[in-house]
């Protein structure tokens, strides 16, 4: 195993507890944005949905009704956007100061008792923002281990933003924490499981940036926090309106009671009602379908154990597509198919122990 060497020349030390707090950093600040926009934002769009709910049908549906782009878009822009804007950012400071080779040293000891390396780790980390380019960033039979974490662990910006808008349209903001330690506890489970000691691979990272390059100033940040911002909407916004036009249509037609009376059995296999089930399968595509589990009529339905359950198993049960397309150019077509098949059997099994567990507790 390659000893993992520092930058040379660094001095910020002392600043390590806070390079190690910077993603929590990302996520409250975060949390505090999206609390304080999310009222002036429906207060903008008001006048415009009730508008357009006065337009013939199909067209109100599809701006304003249930899943009505109107009425889910302000929660991916009021609670996604600010944790893709921060976490970009997060990520960019840290491969540009050169300080991802000292966390990753820093972090060593605790990575190896998971089977991967402390730069493993650190490429983890980096899935914060976005899965696909923490998954591109190995290559070869050693990155199987620490792929299988990226893609059942390691929640990207859109799903955690996803997740914290349905716990606050639920106004159930507590539940956020119980999220974080559930997607911790189980990923642990999962490697030790999944992924036994004796059969893993340790391996490093090479890190391209140098303490040469390491300078922020404020214009800098400024053109990395407008980049992210157009990124997102260029590429987020698109592909929503589809993922709400389907649901529409196909609400308003009853596919989706139809669907629901099918799948029914299947959600009552870990406590969930049916409705569950289209957001659970969008959130297979691209994890910010979870939003439609923020519709108002889903929420107040759902008690605190079956919205944790709800959540967690949309965001851990397959990586996006985008992702595994990632993780098919990484690794072998088998070894992708082989970490998939565990994901799943992983995420339904540890969704049903949280799905009974919190309905026998609450008896």
């Amino acid at each position: 195993m390659r000893v993992l060497r520092l930058p040379a020349g660094s001095r910020r030390g002392a600043w390590l507890p806070l390079w190690v707090g910077l993603p929590l950093l990302a996520v409250w600040g975060a949390w505090l944005i999206s609390g304080q926009a999310e009222p002036l934002v429906q207060a903008l769009l008001a006048p415009a949905i009730a508008h357009c709910e006065r337009w013939a049908f199909p067209l109100n549906a599809i701006l304003t009704g249930r899943y009505g782009f109107l009425t889910m878009a302000p929660l991916l822009l009021v609670w996604t956007l600010p944790l893709v804007v921060l976490f970009g950012l997060v990520v960019d400071v840290y491969q540009r100061t050169g300080d991802a080779a000292r966390l990753a040293q820093l972090l060593h000891p605790l990575a190896v008792r998971l089977g991967v390396s402390g730069d493993d780790f650190i490429c983890a980390l980096m899935g914060l923002g976005c899965n696909v380019p923490a998954v591109a960033s190995f290559r070869g039979r050693s990155a199987h281990t620490a792929i299988a974490a990226i893609g059942f662990g390691v929640p990207c910006s859109y799903q955690l933003g996803a997740a914290l808008s349905v716990f606050s349209a639920a106004q159930r903001p507590w539940l956020a924490v119980a999220y974080f330690v559930l997607l911790a506890v189980s990923l642990g489970a999962y490697l030790r499981i999944g992924y036994p000691t004796q059969r893993r691979w340790l391996h490093s990272w090479s890190l391209h940036t140098t303490p040469a390059q390491a300078t922020l100033d404020a214009r800098y940040l400024l053109r990395e926090v407008w980049g992210n911002i157009v990124s997102f909407l260029r590429m987020a916004f698109p592909v929503f309106f589809g993922m709400t036009l389907v649901a529409t249509l196909l609400d308003a037609y009853g596919v989706l009671e139809a669907a629901g009376r099918a799948v029914a059995p299947l959600m009552a296999a870990f406590r969930l009602p049916a409705d569950a089930a289209l957001p659970i399968a969008l959130a297979c595509v691209r994890k910010d379908g979870l939003i439609l589990l923020a519709e108002p009529s889903a929420v107040a339905g759902l008690t605190n154990a079956q919205m944790l359950t709800a959540v967690y198993l949309g965001g851990v049960l397959t990586p996006c597509a985008i992702t595994i397309g990632a993780m098919a150019q990484a690794l072998s077509p088998r070894e992708t198919l082989t970490i998939l098949a565990k994901q799943v059997a992983a995420a339904c099994l540890f969704a049903c122990i949280l799905g009974w567990g919190g309905y026998l507790l609450g008896r």
